[in-house]
């Protein structure tokens, strides 16, 4: 196993400006607009409510599905005159949480502020990211071949295909790929212990990888699941061995769930990584990444890792 160490965890300061009330409609309508002030200029921005699940998007407690399944709060927009400015966002109950991704790499992001007021959200530039992202095991396609005691290991048959490496192949048509989430005890506790909770914060880092994804490599991504623990259920630490441990889960109890990768929602270990992930096994169903960090540091880890 060949393990790149994360060279920065913790978040530089980054520039925001001052905090500021944001007009935010009731319920959850098709379509609103909002005033920002972006990059100091006062700027409209328009947000299309847009769910990135499956027709049979299920959600999982350890044991057995859930019965209510919350309401997509899922957003993806432009800023009007501003076509180089694409958004993801959601809906949440203590206000609206954006980022700003702009096609020369400058991004802006928007979070609520209910401390200061219930309208007050702050916008700021995102931490700067490490260089150094990730691990990676290039041996886990093989050592997949077949299961605990050599037993072969049934996968989920792939849907639209086994995606090729290169988007040139795509012959510039939108591929889609299906995606699914373990969210461990400790993302549902952090997550304020509700279903909905787990589910916005899921959906949310899924869009902002889906803007990156779209753009960037005609990729868009279908969410057929999550599994909330919502009891301790893994036993390992460390990222390499959590990301064990999470592949065989979903190999062997996790079937039912269609999907070609699959992306585990846990804490840091302590051991220098934020992201890991298993090279070459896209559109195999054997495509697992675990994401260390909280929100995985928005599109930046969860795009790295999925990227294998």
């Amino acid at each position: 196993m060949g393990l790149f160490p994360l060279l920065l965890l913790l978040p530089l300061q980054a520039p925001q400006s001052a905090p500021f009330p944001v007009e935010l409609p009731q319920g959850l309508p098709e379509r609103f607009l909002i005033s920002i002030p972006l990059g100091g200029q006062e700027e409209v921005v328009v947000l299309d409510r847009r769910s990135l699940r499956s027709e049979s998007f299920t959600i999982w407690n350890t044991h057995s599905a859930e019965d209510t399944i919350p309401v997509s709060r899922t957003y993806f927009g432009w800023v009007e005159g501003r076509s180089e400015w694409r958004v993801a966002a959601s809906l949440e109950k203590d206000g609206l949480r954006a980022r700003f991704v702009n096609s020369n790499g400058k991004q802006w992001e928007l979070t609520p502020a209910p401390q200061l007021g219930a309208a007050m959200h702050r916008l700021q530039r995102p931490a700067k990211e490490p260089s150094e992202l990730c691990g990676s095991d290039e041996a886990r396609y093989l050592q997949h071949a077949t299961g605990p005691g050599g037993r072969a290991v049934q996968l989920p048959p792939p849907s639209g295909g086994s995606l090729p490496p290169n988007p040139t192949a795509w012959d510039g048509k939108l591929q889609k790929s299906r995606i699914a989430f373990d969210a461990t005890y400790s993302n549902w506790l952090r997550e304020g212990q509700t279903v909905s909770g787990v589910t916005a914060g899921v959906e949310y880092q899924l869009a902002l990888n889906e803007i990156c994804y779209a753009a960037d490599a005609l990729i868009t991504y279908e969410l057929t699941g999550i599994v909330i623990r919502q009891q301790p259920y893994y036993q390992t630490t460390g990222a390499g061995n959590l990301l064990s441990e999470f592949g065989n889960e979903w190999d062997w109890n996790q079937g039912h769930i269609p999907r070609e990768s699959a992306v585990l929602l846990a804490d840091y270990q302590g051991d220098g990584i934020a992201g890991l992930a298993w090279v070459g096994t896209l559109g195999g169903g054997l495509a697992y990444a675990g994401l260390f960090w909280d929100r995985g540091y928005g599109p930046g880890i969860i795009a790295h890792e999925v990227g294998h």
